[in-house]
């Protein structure tokens, strides 16, 4: 086991660990759910990386748990996009695709364009209240550089923004796919300069809703949205960049005599 696969290790067992120390036999049903909520956040935060194979056997060890709960958890996130299940391999983290993303974030906008203009139209104090204390704390971690509470705070304001619509269909065809969204999320998180260029974004939104302007608040977060979009395909570009020419400065050492 490398470097790499011993801080998987580490990370898991120690989650794993505190997830699992308060089990009976009482809540053994909720076994399933409880493997399926550590790998899919071990996924989203980028600790199991796109192609990590996950071991059934190694899990079992690490989870103290037999393979039918695991296998159980492998559904639940291969339903949400997170793994694949390959005949012979089993199963391993699923790639993150540009197209994926620009899909996810389209129909993102949709949804949360539709929640803002409802919650201009119907102002709710509770959600309004939400909104403010979550740019708050953003404020704080931006500037104690915490990354991965960033996150979680990014994540929770788009879902505060989709629970303003008060639409049961809306929220439902969200929650479907909020494991994937959450993923790309995490990733444009780690982008340098991301979360303050998003904590202004995220102002204007709610500045624009406490207005009472629609027409603002709908275009704000679109904007927003497209605006993530843009940075993460600017940042994979600028990857592929640096990667294309690591190999051809590789090959001109390979064929100098």
């Amino acid at each position: 086991m490398g470097f790499a696969g011993t801080c998987i290790f580490v990370y898991l067992y120690t989650i794993s660990k505190l997830m699992f120390q308060k089990l009976t036999l009482l809540n053994v049903e909720l076994l399933p759910e409880k493997i399926a909520n550590t790998l899919r956040k071990a996924i989203v935060e980028g600790y199991l990386a796109p192609g990590t194979r996950l071991v059934e056997a190694d899990l079992s060890q690490q989870f103290h748990v037999s393979r039918i709960p695991l296998r159980e958890a492998f559904r639940v996130l291969e339903g949400e996009g997170l793994i694949n299940i390959v005949p012979h391999r089993g199963a391993i983290v699923s790639q993150l695709r540009d197209e994926e993303l620009v899909e996810l974030f389209k129909v993102r906008a949709l949804f949360e364009v539709f929640a803002v203009e409802h919650l201009t139209e119907n102002p709710n104090p509770a959600i309004l209240k939400k909104l403010d204390s979550i740019i708050g704390q953003m404020r704080l971690v931006i500037a104690s550089g915490d990354v991965s509470t960033y996150y979680g705070l990014a994540s929770e304001f788009h879902e505060t923004l989709v629970s303003g619509a008060n639409n049961f269909v809306l929220a439902h065809q969200y929650e479907q796919i909020k494991g994937k969204l959450n993923r790309y999320q995490a990733a444009l998180s780690r982008l340098p300069e991301s979360p303050k260029k998003s904590l202004a974004e995220h102002s204007k939104i709610v500045k624009h809703i406490k207005s009472g302007n629609k027409d603002l608040a709908s275009i704000s977060a679109k904007e927003h949205i497209d605006d993530l979009i843009n940075r993460y395909l600017n940042s994979r570009s600028k990857e592929c960049t640096k990667e294309s020419l690591g190999k051809n400065k590789l090959n001109m050492e390979k064929t100098v005599p």
